[in-house]
């Protein structure tokens, strides 16, 4: 419901728009520290009670469907708390945003990049904290090749579930709204 300037009147480049706003976006997370202590605790503590849930899956046909509710709860859990958080955070920086976009500080495109990539470094490490444990708990194939790929399944999982988040709670103002839809779609 705002008006943005044309295109033409925004006063810098789109990449200067995104290093600042990454640079911001970035500092703003280090600054909920606490949030970033609990959210690591949060998922050591989700792979450490999945993997003991599913622990030493054998290689037989029986724990087939074991597997296939691992890979599941896997995938879906973790990413799915992801939604919740992203929803709250941007919901509460909604104000702001459309401010800013009124006074044609920025466009969406180097805000929605800034808001996914400044988290990178932070998730990777609540990645690591999720899947180590599980998988080594959980029994699974123990190669190299086969646990980088569950990391990178759990990682784009993550990813796509936060884009996804960022894009419907921009078009829906409602908390409760935005995360029916993004569990929908999710």
């Amino acid at each position: 419901p705002t008006k943005t300037p044309p295109s033409d009147s925004y006063s810098s480049s789109h990449l200067r728009q995104f290093r600042i706003l990454i640079k911001r976006a970035f500092k703003n997370e280090l600054k909920g520290y606490s949030s970033l202590f609990i959210q690591a605790v949060e998922a050591l503590f989700m792979s450490i009670m999945i993997g003991c849930i599913f622990i030493n899956l054998g290689f037989d046909q029986i724990s087939v469907r074991d597997r296939v509710g691992l890979f599941f709860i896997m995938g879906g859990l973790y990413p799915f708390i992801v939604i919740l958080d992203t929803i709250a955070k941007f919901n509460a920086e909604r104000e702001i945003f459309y401010r800013e976009m009124e006074d044609g500080l920025y466009t969406t495109g180097p805000y929605f990049l800034s808001k996914v990539l400044s988290t990178l470094p932070f998730h990777t490490v609540f990645l690591v904290l999720y899947t180590v444990p599980m998988y080594w708990l959980a029994g699974l194939q123990p190669t190299v090749k086969k646990f980088l790929g569950n990391c990178l399944y759990t990682y784009l999982a993550v990813y796509s579930s936060r884009c996804m988040a960022l894009c419907i709670s921009s078009a829906v103002t409602n908390f409760q709204v935005a995360a029916f839809i993004a569990n929908l779609l999710f």
